[in-house]
């Protein structure tokens, strides 16, 4: 494979939900913890600071000791409801692997029935890390569709 070439994914998702709070489900830590289960662990720590240089910190997994898996990322772009665009350096403490470190582009969108959501990930190392990310983002947002189902 060549090195130089950045390998990225797309995977969108359709909801039944206003753009403003399919926007506040990805956002709001409350909301993270109930829908996102990264690799299958529960979110134990979010820290969202949604501004241009604003931190994300996410936690998951390892209750009371220390995290299964620690994501952490700067926000380089934010428009409210439209869009984010942020680092996403991922990292399994226990599990020591060549840390990670990816962009995120997340558009959110209106449609004629609620709202849209479009993932761009970028800079993954090779195809199996490609299939193992776009195979978690398509549980995470079918996770994120059946939360924001259940409070309709």
């Amino acid at each position: 494979m060549d090195k130089n070439k950045e390998l990225s994914f797309e995977v969108e998702k359709e909801f039944e939900v206003p753009v403003k709070e399919l926007y506040k489900a990805w956002i709001d830590p409350k909301s993270l913890k109930q829908w996102w289960k990264p690799m299958g662990n529960s979110l134990t720590k979010v820290e969202n600071n949604v501004t241009p240089g604003g931190s994300v910190l996410y936690e998951a997994g390892g209750e009371g000791e220390e995290p299964i898996l620690l994501i952490k990322g700067e926000y380089e772009k934010v428009i409210d409801d439209e869009l984010l665009v942020y680092s996403w350096n991922f990292n399994l403490p226990k599990n020591p692997v060549e840390e990670s470190l990816y962009k995120l582009e997340v558009k959110f969108s209106e449609t004629s029935n609620g709202s849209r959501i479009h993932v761009n990930q970028k800079n993954l190392k090779d195809e199996e890390a490609l299939v193992v990310h776009r195979e978690g983002w398509e549980k995470g947002l079918q996770d994120l569709k059946s939360y924001l189902s259940s409070k309709a």
